[in-house]
């Protein structure tokens, strides 16, 4: 079961148009470390905003609920 809600997070997180540079632009997260994300998953901008690398941590796009598909 796990590994079906992994692949419906992969497919979200490619299909989704808040992907940007392997990351989503849909949330910044000030204390990943607190939602259990794994530290090799968090990038930082220059801005010094966190984001989430969704390629390293597809878990966060599974319910999002900020979702929408890309449009061509």
């Amino acid at each position: 079961m796990l590994n079906i809600a992994r692949s419906q997070g992969m497919w979200k997180s490619r299909t989704c148009r808040h992907m940007e540079n392997d990351a989503c632009s849909a949330w910044n997260v000030n204390e990943p470390e607190k939602l259990g994300i794994p530290a090799e998953a968090v990038t930082l901008e220059q801005t010094g905003i966190k984001r989430i690398s969704v390629l390293k941590f597809p878990e966060l796009c599974i319910a999002c609920p900020l979702y929408e598909a890309k449009r061509s």
